[in-house]
């Protein structure tokens, strides 16, 4: 079912469905099909029904005219809704590498966060998972997700460092520093007002008392 949703989605399952549809009405014609069916469901003859002669050209053109103008019109829906989604589609990034408080007296760290896109970002949440967008590190003290209208000002939000040292943590307990070749990425996701979901991350490594923010990308 999902792939003929697909397939009509793209204008291919309707161009496909008129040839289908064509071709059967010539078969049934070709061989009488449509008058004995007729036949069955009535008990009567009729030579008329349909198609005279053996092949009704105006009926089918008509038909192929309706599937054409169909086959645009969904060609169109399909241009209109990608142009509206460029127009629409937000790019949220983090603006910062995230100070380590050497001292460890607060039980948060500081990421901020910018959307330099064309259009609101929604339901935006960031989690060190590539796969689990629900698993959000930042602290208890904050929402599980926010909001950032287009080229918004950035918004500064507090991570759990708890999860974060539980995450830098190896084996034997000992920090791991992460490397330009071995690094950090915090995966951020969000929606656009289409309900579009993206996925980014920034990359990170360690510097002394601070985790260095490489790069944004997308995923």
């Amino acid at each position: 079912m999902n792939k003929i949703r697909k397939l009509l989605q793209n204008g291919i399952g309707l161009f496909s469905l008129l040839v289908l549809l064509v071709a059967s009405f010539i078969f049934f014609d070709f061989f009488n099909l449509d008058e004995k069916v007729y036949f069955l469901l009535t008990g009567k003859h009729n030579y008329d029904i349909l198609f005279w002669g053996n092949i009704n050209i105006g009926t089918v053109a008509t038909l192929s005219a309706v599937f054409v103008a169909l086959y645009s019109s969904q060609k169109s829906i399909k241009l209109v809704n990608k142009q509206l989604r460029i127009e629409q589609q937000p790019l949220v990034v983090v603006e910062n590498s995230i100070v380590i408080d050497p001292d460890r007296k607060n039980d948060y760290l500081q990421i901020k966060f910018k959307n330099i896109g064309r259009g609101a970002a929604v339901r935006i949440t960031a989690c060190l998972s590539r796969t689990d967008r629900n698993k959000a590190f930042f602290h208890y003290n904050e929402s599980h997700t926010f909001e950032l209208g287009a080229n918004a000002k950035s918004v500064s939000r507090r991570i759990d460092k708890g999860i974060l040292d539980e995450r830098m943590k190896v084996s034997d307990g000992t920090i791991q520093l992460f490397s330009k070749k071995n690094p950090l990425y915090i995966h951020i996701y969000y929606e656009d007002q289409l309900g579009n979901m993206y996925h980014r991350k920034a990359k990170f490594f360690t510097q002394p008392e601070i985790l260095k923010l490489i790069e944004n990308k997308n995923y």
